[in-house]
């Protein structure tokens, strides 16, 4: 049995609400990093034994925000965002606005869309699933991603057979943290999702978020 831990990193400034960051470098708030703190005290020795993680900037300060060393975290490339090209730090609005008809092909499940001056969605999907099925490969019975939430929701996808026309539905939010159990046979069932420690802890419970 292997049990897969994605932490999707913290907020970002409040400036860049609603807006697409991919590739764009940005910095954890204050409030990023208390989310992080949050969930590492949840990690056990076993959970902080294979790291893996994003080489971008709010996830290296995620992995920090959490308590554990990054020089021993594997960053790998596949773990970045996507790229959404021109769209970057845009909102849904402006991109609509400044290219019309992308709606007719930007939608989940299709894997032929590219973002303008972007990433190709179906390259996207490639990098993670190479990814996973190393991952899948090596010993160990915990592995821990810092990641964003397109990989955690790609990851989602191919974990637990997920048509990707409905992945949308799980949304991680930053600072939240999804379980995965897998079994040698292959079969993986899902332990929590969008859990966000933090708001416990303020004495705010989910559904008041």
């Amino acid at each position: 049995m292997k049990q897969i831990i994605l932490i999707r990193h913290g907020a970002l400034d409040e400036s860049l609400g609603g807006r697409y960051i991919g590739s764009t470098e940005a910095e954890l708030s204050a409030a990023g990093r208390n989310q992080l703190q949050a969930i590492g005290r949840l990690l056990n020795d076993d959970a902080r034994k294979n790291v893996y993680a994003s080489p971008q900037l709010r996830v290296r300060q995620s992995v920090e925000a959490a308590g554990l060393d990054t020089a021993t975290a594997r960053e790998d490339e596949r773990l970045r965002e996507t790229s959404f090209g021109l769209c970057e730090m845009l909102t849904y609005a402006e991109i609509v606005e400044r290219f019309p008809g992308i709606t007719e092909h930007w939608r989940p499940g299709n894997a032929d869309f590219t973002f303008p001056g972007g990433e190709n969605t179906g390259a996207f999907r490639a990098r993670v699933r190479s990814f996973l099925d190393e991952l899948l490969g090596t010993p160990g019975p915990v592995s821990t991603i810092f990641t964003h939430g397109g990989v955690v929701n790609a990851l989602l996808e191919f974990l637990l057979e997920i048509p990707a026309a409905e992945i949308w539905r799980y949304a991680p939010e930053r600072g939240s943290i999804s379980i995965v159990k897998r079994s040698e046979s292959g079969h993986a069932s899902l332990r929590l999702l969008n859990f966000r420690p933090g708001l416990l802890e303020n004495g705010v419970t989910p559904w008041q978020s």
